[in-house]
């Protein structure tokens, strides 16, 4: 996916949206952003959609003075409906063109504004992909082949974000626009390296490189609660923070820092009909994997072994793939692999941004290695994930034992809560639970983040001492 526009490539060169707005309950307040746009507005929304939405839409612009005509996707990006959208919004003299729903509509309200010589709003319900302050429209064919990419002058003039309605999709969503996401410090590094050019034909700037990096920050701090809180539909400080990462540091991450080989052998997926209904974070997220096998490969280094353990503890822990298996491709097919490997390598693809020459030969064997630590991972995964459970729980008590140790003596109140405490701690020393935990911390297993107080043996044996008169 490159972008051809005629630059001088030792430009350093950044591309975002006029204005990125994100809260719960923003689509109240659509209005006050779309000042210097006009008042003639095309909406670009699905059927169901506007049923959703509609009464917020009319409380929204009720006594504003905008002219509002909507129009229903149709269900493809393609290029039919562009020219059809476009030869409407000129018939109605609009001004902006707004998109709301999922990355087909979005592409296609950008792709329409383009044609159109419009603004561009666009207002995503779901937080699944980072494409919507791109420069970036897909374009399908009518019967949902892929057709090309339309790379567009500019960014969005406005995206606007309401949590409330992330908040109301399904989870599975977010985690997948996790996925997309978590691709992109790796690939913005591997840009980096290679001294590549990123997708607006420019050099990387280093603005584009921290935003990159704050993907992975945030995703391996806020992930899990995020999902955890959307699948209660709460708007909550991490799923915000979620957000922000798959809709607005990843796209301007990956527009701005560069693509690498997660996109380039997620498009050689393309071959491979058992992966096509599998959502394009999911790809990712195992390309992900594989590009950083690839780096292991050829690069080697303790640093690279450890973000490949990071990469796979993460997916585990919010859902994503880290295997065949996982996307429902039980049996992959050696041969179908060699074609994917094969259209990930073509000329002009981004895998070639890797800081070494990458084969077909070289993809093959990374996504079978990448497919093998997944499964092997997924199933230890498993056993750490009990183990981290137990810590947790015997951690909080800890903690309660030793904060009641701190009490004077003759403050102390030794009720039978205490005391269950106490033997759950002793019988956990003297099991052979504490012993595992304790070698799984040795080998480095648990996340750095873990409190893991109880796993001193010293610590436990000193406040056990300390209590030793309920013990008997």
């Amino acid at each position: 996916m490159e972008n051809s526009m005629n630059t001088n490539i030792d430009n350093r060169i950044l591309k975002s949206p006029g204005r990125y707005v994100q809260g719960p309950g923003a689509l109240e307040q659509l209005t006050e952003y779309l000042q210097g746009m006009g008042n003639r507005l095309l909406v670009i929304i699905s059927p169901n959609g506007k049923k959703r939405m509609e009464g917020t839409l009319q409380r929204c612009f009720k006594g504003t003075g905008y002219q509002v005509f909507y129009q229903l996707f149709q269900g493809e990006c393609c290029q039919s409906q562009i020219d059809e959208l476009t030869a409407f919004a000129r018939g109605k003299c609009c001004t902006a063109v707004v998109g709301i729903g999922g990355g087909k509509i979005l592409d296609t309200a950008k792709a329409v504004a383009y044609e159109a010589g419009l603004a561009t709003v666009i207002i995503p319900t779901v937080a699944s992909t980072d494409s919507p302050c791109s420069s970036l429209s897909v374009i399908y064919k009518e019967n949902g082949e892929f057709d090309r990419y339309l790379f567009l002058n500019n960014c969005p003039e406005l995206v606007l974000v309401d949590t409330r309605i992330i908040a109301a999709a399904p989870a599975k969503l977010l985690v997948a626009g996790m996925g997309d996401a978590m691709a992109t410090w790796f690939e913005a590094r591997a840009c980096r390296q290679s001294h590549s050019l990123n997708q607006v034909a420019g050099r990387p700037t280093r603005a584009a490189e921290g935003l990159a990096s704050l993907c992975w920050q945030h995703l391996q701090q806020d992930g899990v609660q995020a999902k955890l809180d959307a699948e209660q539909g709460i708007c909550s400080e991490a799923l915000e923070n979620i957000v922000e990462v798959n809709t607005y540091l990843s796209s301007v991450g990956f527009e701005s820092g560069g693509l690498a080989a997660a996109h380039g052998i997620q498009k050689g997926f393309t071959m491979i009909p058992e992966l096509h209904n599998q959502y394009h974070g999911f790809k990712v997220a195992f390309c992900t994997l594989t590009q950083l096998v690839m780096e292991e490969t050829q690069l080697g280094g303790d640093r690279i072994r450890e973000e490949i353990r990071a990469v796979l503890h993460f997916c585990c822990e919010v859902g994503l793939p880290v295997c065949f298996a996982d996307m429902g491709y039980t049996a992959p097919d050696p041969a179908l692999i060699r074609l994917a490997a094969e259209k990930a390598c073509v000329l002009g693809s981004t895998i070639h941004h890797m800081p070494f020459p990458v084969t077909p030969e070289l993809v093959v064997q990374c996504l079978l290695k990448a497919d093998a630590l997944g499964e092997e991972y997924s199933q230890e995964f498993g056993i750490i994930y009990r183990s981290i459970q137990r810590i947790q729980e015997m951690e909080n008590r800890f903690d309660y034992m030793l904060r009641a140790n701190n009490t004077p003596p003759e403050n102390r109140v030794y009720d039978p809560e205490l005391r269950d405490m106490l033997f759950s701690l002793s019988m956990y020393l003297d099991s052979g639970e504490w012993q595992q935990d304790y070698e799984m911390d040795e080998r480095g297993l648990l996340p750095a983040s873990l409190k893991r107080g109880v796993l001193s043996q010293d610590g436990l044996y000193d406040l056990l001492d300390a209590y030793g008169i309920l013990l008997k």
